[in-house]
């Protein structure tokens, strides 16, 4: 019994915790870390406001409403931005998990750096194709977007945590580390720092500029890409493009109807060093990358490729992207986000071109016209023909004083018809009122019976007239 008490009292407070705590709770490690923690990047790549703010939703990146809301339960600071902004690694590291934590913290990416600090990503919108456990990733890759997946009680925001030894609450306020790099969020280049005069600076990543310093072709060579002799303040990415127009019905909003299919191009102007090429350059998936679309039709490259260029396109020409959008099962309004990838190398983000979230498409699905919406206007149409040509017929069969037969005939033969075509079929054959689906009591018809009435009248009228004589 004392056994079954001392196991009882130790399992205890193991459940609570469970029950009462954080983000989540990580395995604990086998090392502690080797040095200080520090940050290269923002790990929100735009405008934002950092810790508790009552004005999260009016986002700048000058830092003036920055503070910690760091403490007690709350393992780490949030920081607030618009839905789907880039998040970044704030260092460089091993990705040590990706995916849903748990229904608290939602989608979450931890990375680890060589000293054994582990930075954290809660409540994220997306990650970002290839950011797998296990992968490696420089600082200022784009690791997902900010969203508000799991519990977060408030607005779209990432919870941001540095903790040690893979021990989510052995944490430290990471505060002043954001402070120290909040330069960088709104993508100005940490480097940069350090270059009061404006001269230039960049990375193989980003290709930043500083303050409009003036580049030569040896700067930018340096970085395996060519200066931008437009401007000559910044280097041309290897790989970027500039939208310049769509054919689509509608543009960038197009409307199709569910299971149809529309076809259209983008004209894209090549903004990046590289030649485009036919089979090699192509519109890829976003959001994360590689996604599988809804949207996807019968003459894409696959699932997660829209198209290829359709011809080879030199730097500062343009090119076009043609491709099909298919309206998806149900109804709705969906985006179909897209980027330019050079297949078998790099995305253009990746070598500092266009963010993956930049190129997108609205498509409205409308629900398709029903098929039988002709058959049923036709059909009123010739009830109300029909019925009138019966009346009529009623009408000159009564006007002699005779008992109406024929014209009763006909108006019968007449609504019979109005009444088949009103259903959307033929008249029944048979009993000798249609043949072929055609009445017998149509507009023929009604004419040889006003004619026999009129040679009627005038027979009884030359018999009167006789009788006279």
């Amino acid at each position: 019994m004392r056994r079954m008490n001392a196991l009882v009292w130790s399992v205890l407070p193991m459940l609570f915790a469970a029950a009462c705590g954080g983000e989540e709770a990580e395995p604990v490690a086998v090392s502690a870390v080797t040095c200080a923690p520090h940050l290269v990047r923002y790990p929100v790549a735009g405008p934002y406001n950092g810790g508790y703010d009552p004005s999260w939703n009016d986002f700048t990146c000058d830092g003036a409403r920055n503070n910690s809301d760091y403490g007690g339960a709350h393992h780490g600071n949030d920081v607030f931005a618009a839905r789907g902004t880039p998040i970044v690694a704030p260092v460089d590291g091993l990705v040590t998990h990706s995916g849903t934590a748990s229904s608290t913290s939602g989608l979450r990416v931890t990375i680890e750096d060589a000293c054994g600090w582990s930075y954290y990503h809660g409540h994220m919108d997306s990650i970002a194709g290839g950011i797998t456990v296990g992968a490696r990733v420089r600082a200022g890759t784009v690791i997902g977007t900010l969203g508000d997946t799991g519990t977060t009680g408030t607005a779209p925001h990432l919870h941001f945590n540095v903790h040690r030894d893979r021990v989510y609450s052995n944490d430290t306020d990471p505060f002043p580390l954001l402070q120290e790099v909040r330069t960088t969020a709104c993508g100005r280049d940490p480097q940069c720092a350090s270059r009061p005069d404006g001269s230039f600076c960049a990375d193989a990543t980003h290709l930043a500029s500083c303050t409009g310093g003036r580049f030569s072709s040896g700067d930018c060579a340096a970085f395996g890409t060519t200066c931008d002799t437009g401007s000559g303040t910044r280097c041309l990415p290897l790989l970027d493009g500039a939208f310049i127009s769509s054919d689509f019905p509608g543009g960038t909003r197009i409307s199709v109807a569910t299971g149809a299919e529309v076809h259209g191009c983008l004209t894209y102007r090549n903004t990046g060093s590289w030649a485009w090429t036919h089979g090699t350059t192509n519109l890829g998936t976003t959001s994360p990358r590689d996604r599988v679309s809804a949207l996807a039709a019968s003459d894409w490259l696959s699932p997660t490729r829209l198209a290829t260029i359709a011809a080879r396109t030199e730097s500062g020409h343009n090119g076009r992207f043609c491709f099909s959008l298919r309206g998806a099962a149900h109804p709705g309004e969906r985006v179909e986000r897209f980027s330019i990838v050079q297949d078998g190398a790099f995305w253009a983000a990746d070598v500092g071109g266009t963010a993956d979230l930049t190129n997108f498409l609205t498509v409205v699905t409308v629900a398709p016209p029903p098929r039988d919406a002709a058959v049923a206007r036709d059909a009123a149409v010739a009830r109300d023909a029909y019925v009138e040509a019966a009346d009529a017929g009623m009408l000159l069969a009564e006007s002699d004083g005779a008992p109406g037969d024929g014209g009763v005939r006909h108006a019968d033969a007449g609504r019979a018809h109005a009444d088949a075509g009103a259903s959307g079929g033929r008249p029944a054959l048979g009993g000798g009122c249609s043949v072929g689906g055609r009445s017998r009591a149509s507009a023929p018809g009604l004419w040889l019976f006003v004619a026999a009435m009129l040679g009627a009248l005038s027979r009884r009228r030359r018999s009167r007239a006789a009788l006279r004589a």
